[in-house]
């Protein structure tokens, strides 16, 4: 991986935490470890990408909704996300 492209994902990560700890912080997420669910969040982004999956992908709008819940979840928000 070049050095650019890792500079590219620290950047990434460090915006997603960001948003973690700043919703901790204004007690709109619960989340234990705002770095460490980042990291998790940033890594399930490889599922909106065709050559990670190849073929057996699920339909957009599953994959958009399962994001959607898990980043739900890991920010502690309850309920379902809207349709």
């Amino acid at each position: 991986m070049s050095a650019s492209h890792r500079a590219t994902h620290a950047l990434v990560l460090n915006a997603i935490s960001d948003v973690f700890a700043s919703g901790k912080a204004a007690g709109a997420f619960d989340v234990e470890d705002p770095e460490a669910t980042a990291v998790l969040c940033w890594a399930s982004t490889h599922g909106f990408d065709p050559d990670f999956h190849g073929d057996a992908a699920p339909a957009d709008a599953r994959l958009v909704r399962a994001a959607q819940q898990l980043f739900r979840r890991a920010a502690g928000i309850p309920g379902d996300p809207p349709c």
